[in-house]
């Protein structure tokens, strides 16, 4: 048993968040090397010379708070996977390009830039 919580503990700490590829972004990347980092967008949208990409991407607790849930689901049966710390949270990421280069990213309705995103998800496509 001792050895189960151990390799659950270390299991937990070793899973990466997807939602830390974000960090790998940077400005004046180009779109093709955003798709690199993150993979194929969920949805795309666009106007003039402006576009948007929007990824779900998963977010983990923290590295203690794994353990300690890996540890406490153990004991109780998972059972405390029921408690919201423990569980994962999905969100949505935007990419905002301009040119074709990276000007903006981050969290949906962090940053003003993302209203935006979401007036220019609803505009008619320009013909």
């Amino acid at each position: 048993m001792k050895y189960v919580v151990i390799l659950l503990s270390i299991f937990l700490v070793a899973c990466v968040s997807t939602a830390k590829k974000l960090n790998s972004l940077s400005v004046g990347m180009t779109k093709a090397q955003v798709i690199d980092a993150l993979g194929v967008p969920d949805e795309t949208s666009g106007a003039n010379n402006v576009e948007y990409l929007v990824y779900e991407l998963r977010k983990a607790p923290g590295a203690a708070t794994q353990t300690a849930c890996g540890v406490g689901g153990v004991y109780t049966l998972g059972l405390a996977y029921l408690i919201k710390g423990c569980r994962y949270s999905d969100n949505d990421y935007f990419v905002h390009l301009q040119d074709g280069k990276v000007i903006a990213y981050g969290r949906i309705g962090d940053l003003n830039v993302t209203q935006k995103a979401e007036e220019a998800a609803k505009q008619e496509p320009v013909e």
